[in-house]
Parts: structure tokens; C-alpha cells; sequence
């Protein structure tokens, strides 16, 4: 699924501060590559059963970063 979206990375993990909940992060190269990862049938199917388990809806936020360098190194 990356290579079909130009996804550069995904985490998920749980939420330090509150146990019930849990963190996803994804990169992606552009909004493009985004909104074609956003209309593949796996993230709709996966929000649906999110939606049936979850407790609340998700929030969502997203940040726009115009270089990066690598931290170690």
C-alpha cells in the first residue's frame, strides 16, 4: 500500500498519558499522496470498524513541514 500512495512512514502506538487511547502518525511526501491514501477501500473499511470500537471519533491534525535533516548523524 506505501508504494501506491507515496506513504513515506506510519507508527501507531499507545498514548503515554491515557491507556484507553492510542497515537497513528503517517508521513506522506505531499497532500496528493495523502488524499490517494485516503481513498484507498483499506482506510475506509479500517475508519468503519474504528468507528463501531472506538469510544469517541478521531481527531485528526495535520502539520506541514518544509525541510527536515536527519536528528543522529
Amino acid at each position: 500500500m506505501r508504494s501506491r500512495t507515496r506513504a513515506r512512514g506510519f507508527d501507531i502506538g499507545r498514548d503515554l498519558t491515557d491507556a484507553d487511547a492510542f497515537i497513528a502518525t503517517e508521513v506522506f511526501r505531499d497532500r496528493p499522496a495523502m488524499d490517494r491514501q485516503g481513498a484507498l477501500p483499506a482506510v475506509a473499511e479500517t475508519l468503519s470498524l474504528l468507528g463501531q470500537i472506538a469510544a469517541a471519533a478521531p481527531e485528526a491534525t495535520i502539520y506541514h513541514v518544509e525541510s527536515s535533516e536527519p536528528a543522529l548523524g
